[in-house]
C-alpha cells in the first residue's frame, strides 16, 4: 500500500472504493481544496465502507481477542 498523500495513493485507494461508491468521484470534487482533502474525503469512504462490511459480518478484527486500553476501549483495527 502506498502513501495516502502520494498520488499513486489516492489512485490506489479510489480504484479500491470506486466498485463499492459510485459516487465517489462527484464527493472528491464537492470542495475546495482548502476546505477538504481528497485524501480525507477517501478516509470517511474508507470508514463508511468498513462500517458496512462489519453490519454485514464481512470484516475482520485484528488482533482477534483485542486488549482492553487504560480508558476501557479495545485496542483493535477493522478491516
Amino acid at each position: 500500500m502506498r502513501n495516502k498523500k502520494s498520488t499513486d495513493g489516492k489512485e490506489e485507494r479510489l480504484s479500491a472504493l470506486q466498485d463499492r461508491f459510485s459516487d465517489i468521484g462527484r464527493a472528491l470534487g464537492m470542495f475546495p481544496r482548502l476546505q477538504v482533502a481528497s485524501d480525507d474525503v477517501l478516509d470517511a469512504y474508507a470508514a463508511a465502507w468498513t462500517a458496512l462490511r462489519i453490519t454485514e459480518n464481512g470484516a475482520k478484527r485484528i488482533p482477534e481477542h483485542p486488549s482492553i486500553d487504560a480508558k476501557g476501549l479495545r485496542m483493535e483495527m477493522w478491516y
